[in-house]
């Protein structure tokens, strides 16, 4: 689902250099922050190369999965908050007969595209740095990390009828570049 005016940005962005942290981290008492960032929770997401723009809505899990939000973007919310570290998640629709295909294109991704999201007050830009298919039984790309970054997947492979699920899950995951407070 398309939100509110877009800006103009680039579908690609510089990858950070070799050696390079990203943003500083320091320690609090819960969740490490990035240095000067406001902690902030997703609400919209812009990839230009494949063309979303949407929303983004919090989910928690329910029997142990996420659901995935028709039409939009999900995001784990509890995974990583913008500006702290770990790792936010979010997922979306492949293709659906009545949901929406949000993420119908994220196979297209390759190293350096660009995925930028928004909180209430600032833009967090994201560079692709790997996209990998996994079988739909691999759930390590959704486990904490302690470094920055995002994570987003979808359903690959073949739709099975018996489980009514797809055998693969498509992986994207990306590293922080900058922080820019919303104009």
């Amino acid at each position: 689902t398309e939100v509110g005016p877009r800006e103009s940005l680039p579908a690609r962005l510089e990858a950070p250099t070799p050696g390079s942290t990203g943003p500083r981290a320091g320690p609090t008492p819960s969740r490490r922050v990035l240095a000067q960032v406001p902690i902030g929770e997703p609400v919209r997401m812009d990839i230009p190369r494949i063309n979303v723009h949407s929303r983004v809505m919090a989910l928690m899990p329910k029997d142990g999965e996420y659901q995935v939000p028709s039409f939009d973007v999900g995001y784990h919310a509890d995974s990583a908050r913008m500006g702290e570290v770990g790792n936010a998640i979010f997922n979306g629709h492949l293709e659906t007969i009545d949901a929406g295909k949000v993420f119908a294109r994220l196979h297209e991704l390759v190293p350096g595209d660009a995925i930028y999201v928004y909180t209430d007050t600032h833009r967090f830009d994201w560079v692709v740095q790997e996209v990998r298919t996994v079988p739909n039984t691999d759930r390590s790309f959704l486990l904490p990390t302690t470094d920055t970054r995002i994570t987003l997947y979808t359903c690959a492979g073949h739709f099975d009828p018996r489980t009514r699920d797809y055998t693969h899950r498509r992986v994207v995951v990306g590293k922080l570049v900058q922080v820019s407070p919303r104009a």
